[in-house]
């Protein structure tokens, strides 16, 4: 995280702060993408999708289960807390 924002890094394609770099530039559907850190779970999927709405509609899961399964996990691997996305 810099100042405030998840920063993605990707060293086997040399990429900085790409976030569409796969839905966008690979054209790849992303489901989900969960970014762990400072002790913290944040669903980040609206950052790294081209049409976030389209995910939303493909997803399996309601965003309301999505944030329960995250809590769960959190609860259970130790996270203390469930950061909500800053960019929603």
């Amino acid at each position: 995280e810099a100042g405030g924002a998840w920063v993605p890094l990707d060293p086997c394609e040399a990429a900085y702060d790409e976030p569409l770099l796969y839905s966008a530039g690979w054209g790849k559907n992303m489901t989900y993408v969960v970014a762990l850190g400072d002790g913290a779970l944040t669903d980040v999927t609206a950052r790294y999708t081209a049409d976030y709405n389209a995910t939303l509609r493909d997803r399996p899961l309601s965003e309301a289960q999505v944030a329960s399964a995250l809590r769960w996990v959190a609860h259970t691997k130790g996270a203390p807390r469930l950061q909500p996305a800053p960019w929603r």
